[in-house]
Parts: C-alpha cells; sequence; structure tokens
C-alpha cells in the first residue's frame, strides 16, 4: 500500500493487520496542531504503521529524520516537456512582448503566501533601473481598475489587494498577465528569471522546471526552497523582507549576461542531478522491491 500522504494513516494501519507492507509519502510538512498535540499523533501513527517513510525534502522529513525507515524522495519533473529552444514567436505576439526587453516571471497570482506584494514592490524599483523591464505575472490576479475589483477576489486579504493594487496602478504598463494557466513550460522559455519572494516555504515544483529550463531563480531563504536553490550557484536565496537586496541580486541576473548563464547552467545540472523524475521513479520502485522482501 502506498499512502500519499500523511494522514491516511488509518489505511495504513488496516494494512498492516493483513500483513500488507506499507510506503507512506509525505508531501507537505508536517503542521503542529493545538499544542503540538496533533503533530505527535500523526509523527507516531505514521512510524508505527509504515514500514517506509518517502518524504519529499529535508524539510519535510524533520519529524522523522532519525528515524531509518525514512528515505527522502524528491518532487521531480519529466525533463521530456521542458525544452528552452521552444518556438515563442506566437507567444510573444500573443502577449506583445519581444526577445530583447528583460522579462521576469512570478507564477503566484495574487497571493499573500507567495508574496506578491513583495514582487510588485520589487519590480517598481528594477523599473527606475531597467525602464524597459517586463513582469510577467500568472495564475489568479484579476487587473480590473474599477470599483468591483475586490469583489472579484475570492479569499484574499482586501487590505493586502489594495496594497498591490496602489503599486500596479503606476506600473501597470509594464505588466503582462496571462491568467491560470496549465503548464508554465513557455512563460519560462521565454522569460530571464523566476522570482519566487514566498512568506510561507513549501516545496516549489516551478523552481526545478526552471532549472530545467535553464533559468536561474530567486527565492525567499525559506525551508524547504533552500534545498531547491543553491544560493550563489543556482540563483540566490533573500529574506522576504529584504527588497534592496532583492532588488540588488534581480538587477544583477538582468544586466549581467555572463552571471546569468553561468546560473542558467548550474541550476540545469543541478536539477538533473537532484529532480529527474526518472531517478526519483527509480528510488520508489526500490521501495517496492524492498517491501516485497519483508
Amino acid at each position: 500500500v502506498h499512502l500519499n500522504t500523511s494522514t491516511l494513516f488509518i489505511w495504513g494501519k488496516v494494512a498492516k493487520k493483513l500483513n500488507i507492507p506499507v510506503i507512506t509519502h509525505i508531501r507537505e510538512p508536517l503542521s503542529e496542531g493545538y499544542l503540538g498535540i496533533r503533530r505527535a499523533f500523526i509523527k507516531n501513527r505514521v512510524s508505527k504503521y509504515s514500514d517506509f517513510i518517502a518524504p519529499i525534502s529535508q524539510n519535510d522529513a524533520l519529524p522523522w529524520k532519525n528515524n531509518p525507515k525514512t528515505r527522502i524522495v524528491y518532487n521531480a519533473v519529466d525533463i521530456t516537456k521542458f525544452d528552452k529552444n521552444l518556438n515563442l514567436q506566437d507567444f510573444f505576439k500573443k502577449y506583445n512582448l519581444n526577445n530583447f526587453d528583460p522579462k521576469i516571471l512570478f507564477l503566484g497570482g495574487l497571493s499573500q503566501e507567495k508574496g506578491t506584494l513583495t514582487v510588485f514592490k520589487i519590480f517598481e524599483q528594477i523599473l527606475k533601473l531597467i525602464p524597459d523591464a517586463k513582469l510577467i505575472v500568472a495564475g489568479y490576479f484579476e487587473p480590473n481598475f474599477n470599483g468591483n475589483y475586490f469583489k472579484k477576489i475570492i479569499s484574499t486579504n482586501q487590505r493586502y489587494a489594495k496594497q498591490v493594487l496602489k503599486i500596479l496602478e503606476r506600473v501597470k504598463d509594464s505588466v503582462i498577465f496571462t491568467g491560470s494557466i496549465d503548464s508554465p513550460e513557455n512563460l519560462l522559455a521565454m522569460c530571464d528569471v523566476l522570482l519566487n519572494p514566498f512568506t510561507v516555504g513549501h516545496f516549489s515544483r516551478p523552481i526545478i522546471e526552471a532549472g530545467f529550463m535553464e533559468k536561474p531563480v530567486l527565492a525567499s531563504k525559506l525551508a524547504p526552497l533552500d534545498e531547491l536553490v543553491i544560493h550563489g550557484t543556482t540563483g540566490y536565496l533573500i529574506d522576504p523582507n529584504n527588497i534592496g537586496l532583492w532588488v540588488e541580486k534581480l538587477y544583477a541576473v538582468l544586466t549581467n549576461k555572463k552571471l546569468n548563464e553561468q546560473l542558467s547552467k548550474n541550476a540545469y545540472e543541478f536539477c538533473n542531478k537532484n529532480f529527474n523524475i526518472f531517478d526519483q521513479i527509480k528510488k520508489i520502485e526500490n521501495l517496492y522491491d524492498s517491501c516485497l522482501l519483508l
């Protein structure tokens, strides 16, 4: 039995009673809950009913880091989907872009957790240094400048949205909204850098996808993002509150071609070594083989 989240431990209990081996895939950090009781309970149940525990990152593995059952199996990317040499002529035409303007990609839409306000603060400063820069925003974001705007935002803090909108009004001529997307390949191929100033750390697959498209990434200095970006080698990890440093590093990546190319090359090599789907599938197959020997 292969369980895809820690909260399914009850099925692990059933499987163990039937002498069926259990692998529990940990795909999210184990939250504390009230006074840490929930965390301790789930940690104990997963340990008890699993033959192998497979977290998707070192950070997610922390509750079981000293457990001999633990095996890290990173989320991975099918590299056959990502080709940095995609023909982008139609894409450029659709969004009225060209090959020459520096392009910054943000895939978070309007989200406090993903740092939309920080993105716009950074971009406003970048425009003062690079007036022809473009910010591409993918994901749910209704750029409608009328009184009904906030009524259209679902589950979004209005005060936060108003702060974003205030800056957006000043930079809107340099911002492109794509809306929700099914896959980011074209956007990643088109951009010069991916921006991830998250306020809450999580395993961000687009960082890996950017690596396979040979694009550098600027991300918040939070776990587990620090497992996906090597600071100064594949991109930069930055305090999400230090706007000045974000601007400094982003400016360098956009204007220093040699730096951008080196970071991009390193990102591809790092991601191919650690997040290739075929290698991760092999790890899972090895766990299955080990279960059959129990």
